[in-house]
């Protein structure tokens, strides 16, 4: 009987940062309330050269590294997402 395990994981932020306020602004909304709404005063925006693969292969990477895996020695890879192509 084989088993399977989380044995690896691995995230994958996107490099650039968009304000909270900023985007609040662009909506018309009071930034200030939607910053002490959400909690957070920035949000990450992919470049255009990074797309939902381009991430999901990053952190794919970094936990295989993390790991500490040959890639031949996995059977599955799964991904999550909040958002999607």
């Amino acid at each position: 009987m084989s088993k399977s395990a989380i044995i690896g994981f691995g995230r994958y932020l996107p490099k650039f940062r968009v304000k909270t306020a900023a985007i609040a602004e662009h909506h018309g909304q009071d930034a200030k309330g939607i910053v002490a709404g959400l909690g957070i005063s920035e949000k990450t925006v992919p470049g255009r050269d990074e797309d939902s693969f381009t991430m999901a292969f990053e952190a794919a990477r970094q936990a295989i590294e993390i790991a500490e895996l040959q890639s031949s020695e996995i059977s599955a890879i799964f991904v999550g997402s909040e958002s999607h192509p």
